[in-house]
Parts: structure tokens; sequence; C-alpha cells
């Protein structure tokens, strides 16, 4: 599933980006990355992602997000 397909309070991690060389260089300066664990916020304005990324918080554009491959993260027991 893509990071566009998920609903907010869902906890991921990236398992691909398919994006551009030059996108997804940028992604990984953002700490959006194949391994990267993340959380979805909110769904806001046409779409787009809100997510947290560490302390970060960073909004993601449809196009982007539809670049971005994730799997739900399943916390240990």
């Amino acid at each position: 599933m893509n990071l566009a397909d998920c609903p907010p309070s869902t906890h991921l991690v990236v398992t691909a980006v398919t994006a551009t060389h030059a996108h997804a260089l940028r992604y990984a300066e953002l700490g959006l990355h194949v391994g990267a664990h993340l959380h979805v916020l909110m769904s806001r304005c046409g779409n787009r992602r809100i997510i947290a990324l560490g302390t970060e918080r960073i909004a993601v554009a449809p196009e982007a997000a539809r670049t971005i491959t994730v799997t739900p993260h399943v916390a240990a027991s």
C-alpha cells in the first residue's frame, strides 16, 4: 500500500520509494527513506498527509504520497 491510502492514526514503516531519483534524495534528506517509521497524523487540504517522522511534522502532497510504499508497523509485545 502507499502512503496516500493510509488513514490518520496509522503507524507505518517505509518499504520502498519509487519517486524520481531527485525526489527520493530529497525525501531521504527529510528522513523519509526505506526503514523509516512514521505516523500519519491527519489528512488535509486535498488529501495531503501530515506525518510525524521522529520529532518532525511533514506535509506530503498526494502525488508524493503515492510514490512511498509502506506497511503497517506492528509493535513488539
